[in-house]
Order: structure tokens, then C-alpha cells, then sequence
């Protein structure tokens, strides 16, 4: 799996099938977004006027609840790591296309936060954390690796 099991509402039920569908001695391998990726950009966003919308987005989950969520799924000896990695956008508007190149853009309709307010957050973003080339962005990735 990459990059899907921080989308699920309930990471221990997914986890949970994840284990069901494995033959025993099976293993799988995830990568998943955790709640330090776009923390630079919640909270340019949520400056510029966009906070509404900052809990629904920023809701990734944390080492902790994956750790948690593994051992509800009956994986209590999953190896389970994360690093950062620091990336380089020009500007706030290569992020954001980059991020619906990712398919990052289905919101729904009372999403929409205006020009005003992104210009708010990129004016926000770059008195903060404007760095040679651009803009930093920090992405965290849990790794996991677990056998039933």
C-alpha cells in the first residue's frame, strides 16, 4: 500500500482487513502520509483564513495511532518506522498543482476558499518558511512492515 491508508476513517478496521485477506505467514508493506506532512501549509492556510477547512485536511494520523491501530488489527509486532523529508516548491501554486496532480482535489463543493484567501496563505508561507529555490515543504512517512 502507498499512500491510501491515511485516508481511511478507521485505520484499525482497514488494518484489521488487511490481516483477514493475508495467507498466514503473509506479510505486507505500507507507506503512509502522517500528521507532520503539509504542516507548513495547515498552518499558512489556516493564517490566511482558510481554518475551516484545517481539520479536515490536516487529519493524518500520528506514529502513536498507527502504532495503536496495528495492534487492534492483531499486528503487535509490525516494524514500524518514519522519516521526514523536506521538499522545495517554487511557490504555494506548485504545491497545490502538484498535489491535484496526486488526485489531492476532490473536496466537494463547500471546499472552495478563494483566491483571497490563498494569496493570504502563500504571503503567510513565504514570510515563514521561504528557503533557497522556494518554498519548504515537510512531508513525515510512516513505514510499515508486518507478517500474520
Amino acid at each position: 500500500s502507498a499512500s491510501s491508508l491515511q485516508w481511511c476513517s478507521d485505520l484499525a478496521m482497514a488494518l484489521g482487513e488487511v490481516r483477514r485477506v493475508l495467507r498466514p505467514g503473509g506479510g505486507f508493506r505500507a507507506a503512509l502520509f502522517s500528521e507532520k506532512t503539509l504542516q507548513e501549509f495547515f498552518e499558512s492556510l489556516k493564517a490566511g483564513g482558510g481554518g475551516r477547512l484545517v481539520s479536515v485536511l490536516s487529519r493524518l494520523p500520528s506514529i502513536r495511532e498507527v502504532r495503536r491501530a496495528l495492534e487492534e488489527a492483531d499486528f503487535p509486532d509490525a516494524a514500524v518506522f518514519s522519516e521526514e523529508r523536506l521538499v522545495v516548491f517554487r511557490d504555494l501554486w506548485s504545491l497545490l498543482i502538484w498535489l491535484k496532480s496526486l488526485g489531492a482535489n476532490s473536496l466537494g463543493r463547500g471546499a472552495f476558499l478563494g483566491r483571497g484567501v490563498l494569496k493570504a496563505a502563500e504571503e503567510y508561507y513565504a514570510t515563514r518558511y521561504a528557503v533557497e529555490g522556494g518554498l519548504r515543504v515537510t512531508f513525515e512517512v510512516i513505514w510499515i512492515e508486518g507478517r500474520k
